[in-house]
């Protein structure tokens, strides 16, 4: 069983590594040799590539307004000490990079996370 376990997790890091372009030639042939044997794999590069591609919104910079909007509900919501300030600005950071859906699921599932 461990061996099944490390075998899937080598086959995760190649997909990944595959995807963003950190794989060698030999590991690349790896890649190619699984992708033409395994249906598995091939659908586990397709998950990353589209995974992959999905993050690329995420990776802009944000708007000038957006940028504004943050840092005033970062200083709004700051209080005193270290703790109030960082939780403040992630709180901020998450509502404006999160989808609406993933941040709203993350609240009711996990309660308030930020108490």
């Amino acid at each position: 069983m461990t061996d099944a376990y490390s075998n899937d997790a080598y086959k995760e890091e190649l997909a990944f590594g595959y995807v963003h372009g950190l794989l060698g030639p030999e590991e690349k042939k790896q890649v190619f040799d699984l992708i033409l044997s395994d249906p598995a794999f091939t659908e586990l590069v397709r998950e990353e590539l589209l995974l992959a591609r999905s993050m690329q919104t995420y990776r802009s910079e944000l708007p000038p307004l957006k940028k504004q909007v943050l840092l005033r509900r970062i200083k709004d919501n700051a209080g005193s000490g270290l703790k109030a300030i960082v939780t403040a600005a992630l709180k901020a950071v998450l509502k404006v990079t999160m989808p609406p859906v993933a941040y709203r699921t993350l609240i009711t599932f996990k309660g308030d996370v930020w108490a």
